[in-house]
């Protein structure tokens, strides 16, 4: 057992130390908060799309072998979002805390932590792996998203706009373009000596430990039991309930690599992602509750996802590279 506690703590160690040095440097104010978006804004808009593209596209994979996988989250999604709103309405009634706790229940934060664990769990082959799961679940995350949080919408005028807006805001978004340049590169089966694939591949390498800092600038630790109580249904989808409905479909509909269940686990099992706040945000529904759940939800992970990685290790899913 204490091996197996090591060999976790060597892969969880790095994230949190990455996570940690990025708290520290916005403790210290060596980074503002205007930087920290300002970083963030360069990785969503060209450093992750990067990484996307570039491994989607030098994927050494069938995607056919592995759409179980994307099943699997798909399926984890829709449960999760139905459970929420029914929980969440007996809590809040018709507040739209109700379709906000649902897009936070459901809605993993995969770029900025998926992809690095996955990264330094099973290495390159199943970055790759993560990236094609991404490829396919982004979109729907994002499509889900706008429907949802346009029901926590009051003026109906207001609802059309900004439903539109959101729409267009979809067919914008870099990851989106990420997955498709990515799979449009398959068939032209680009060496990765060319020199534009280099130049996407050292574009997409800073992506994964800027993104860890990123996390630690913007985490908070002003945190109550008030504002845990509040939060608790969507944490506990998020962290416990998502990764769990994932494994048993996987183990339902068959998987063909132990990878896709390294890979499901811990995209299901990440925090709510911060585009859960901006999302919210943007279309004027309880914002202040989305930015508590992904703050409960990315510090409580620190405990649930080494968890999910002894639980892989354990039972033989996972062994460290």
């Amino acid at each position: 057992m204490y091996q197996i506690f090591f060999e976790v703590l060597s892969v969880i160690f790095p994230v949190f130390v990455l996570i940690a040095i990025g708290y520290f440097c916005g403790l210290k104010r060596i980074f503002s908060q205007k930087t920290s978006a300002e970083i963030n804004r360069f990785l969503f808009n060209f450093s992750l799309p990067a990484l996307l593209a570039s491994k989607i596209s030098q994927a050494d994979l069938q995607i056919s072998d592995h759409l179980t996988s994307i099943y699997a989250c798909c399926v984890s999604t829709v449960i999760v979002t139905i459970v929420s709103i029914i929980l969440l309405k007996h809590q809040f009634g018709k507040s739209s805390s109700v379709w906000v706790g649902a897009h936070a229940g459901y809605r993993s934060n995969m770029a900025f932590i998926g992809l690095p664990l996955i990264f330094y769990s099973i290495g390159d082959h199943g970055l790759s792996l993560g990236a094609i799961v991404m490829g396919f679940i982004v979109p729907f995350y994002n499509i889900l998203g706008v429907v949802l949080l346009v029901q926590g919408q009051e003026n109906d005028k207001d609802q059309n706009d900004l439903f539109k807006n959101s729409i267009i805001g979809i067919l914008k978004n870099p990851l989106i373009w990420g997955c498709i340049v990515g799979g449009l590169l398959i068939p032209f089966n680009i060496p990765s000596q060319n020199v534009g694939m280099r130049s996407l591949d050292l574009l997409g390498s800073i992506s994964l430990p800027l993104s860890l800092i990123c996390i630690g600038l913007q985490l908070e630790l002003n945190i109550s039991y008030a504002r845990i109580k509040k939060v608790f249904i969507p944490v506990v989808m998020k962290l416990l309930l998502s990764p769990l409905i994932g494994y048993l479909c996987l183990l339902i509909l068959g998987f063909n690599e132990l990878d896709d269940v390294t890979v499901v686990l811990i995209l299901m099992g990440c925090p709510s992602a911060v585009a859960t706040y901006v999302m919210a945000l943007e279309m004027k529904v309880d914002y202040k509750y989305a930015a508590d759940v992904v703050l409960c939800a990315t510090l409580m992970s620190f405990i649930t996802l080494p968890l999910i990685l002894i639980f892989l290790r354990i039972y033989g899913y996972w062994t460290p590279i």
